[in-house]
C-alpha cells in the first residue's frame, strides 16, 4: 500500500493534519503505556511502590474517583 500525503507547508492547519498523520502510531503507543503504568495495576494488583498504594489509600473514595478518571480519559484517547 501506497500513501501519499500532500499538504501546504505554509498552512498551519494542514501541517498540524499532517503531523497527526504521522504521529499516530507513536502518540497510540504513549497512550497504551500510559494505561498500563497508570491504570491496569489499579485494578489487578496495586502498584509496586508502596508509596503509591499507600497515598491512594489515605485518599479513599477521592483516590478512587482519580482513578476512574484517569481511565475514563486514556480510554477516550484509545478511541480516537
Amino acid at each position: 500500500m501506497k500513501v501519499v500525503i500532500k499538504y501546504d507547508p505554509e498552512n498551519n492547519q494542514d501541517v498540524t493534519q499532517a503531523r497527526i498523520l504521522l504521529y499516530a502510531d507513536h502518540n497510540k503507543l504513549i497512550v497504551d503505556s500510559l494505561y498500563d503504568v497508570l491504570v491496569r495495576p489499579y485494578y489487578k494488583h496495586g502498584f509496586s511502590d508502596q508509596k503509591i498504594n499507600k497515598i491512594l489509600e489515605s485518599l479513599g473514595e477521592d483516590g478512587n474517583y482519580l482513578m476512574e478518571f484517569f481511565k475514563e480519559q486514556i480510554n477516550e484517547l484509545q478511541e480516537e
